[in-house]
């Protein structure tokens, strides 16, 4: 029996786009550092943070949370249902655990963030006026 619910290029895709998810986030906040952007509004930075952690953590675990939740397992056929009811509970329990790992990663990153934001002593003054 496999360990996860993904094979290599799986891991691959979700490793890609959990960094490209982490370095977006990190772009984002600065951009709304150096705009002034108020604090309130930088919290939005939560959603790609999640977002990349919850697909670097499926690629740490070879598990795709969405195929954990069908009982489902992608081999290079293609996605195909597994029957055996002792895998889907092992695949269930991981993916909560991921969701929640990824919830509680991506609120962590999100506050190192917004306290990196705040210690950011510069601004841009972005104003329509000429002279």
């Amino acid at each position: 029996m496999q360990l996860g619910n993904i094979g290599a290029d799986g891991v691959r895709f979700r490793l890609f786009f959990g960094i490209l998810l982490f370095l977006f986030a990190i772009g984002m906040m600065s951009l709304m550092t150096v705009a002034g952007i108020p604090l309130v509004m930088r919290v939005t930075v939560f959603l790609p943070t999640w977002l990349a952690m919850l697909c670097l953590f499926q690629a740490r675990t070879s598990t795709c949370v969405f195929l954990a939740a069908r009982g489902a397992v992608s081999t290079p056929e293609g996605v195909r249902k597994v029957e055996d009811n002792d895998w889907q509970q092992t695949m269930t329990k991981r993916s909560a655990r991921i969701h929640v790992s990824a919830l509680m990663a991506g609120v962590l990153f999100t506050l190192v963030l917004l306290v990196t934001s705040i210690l950011i002593p510069w601004r841009v003054a972005f104003s329509g006026t000429n002279g």
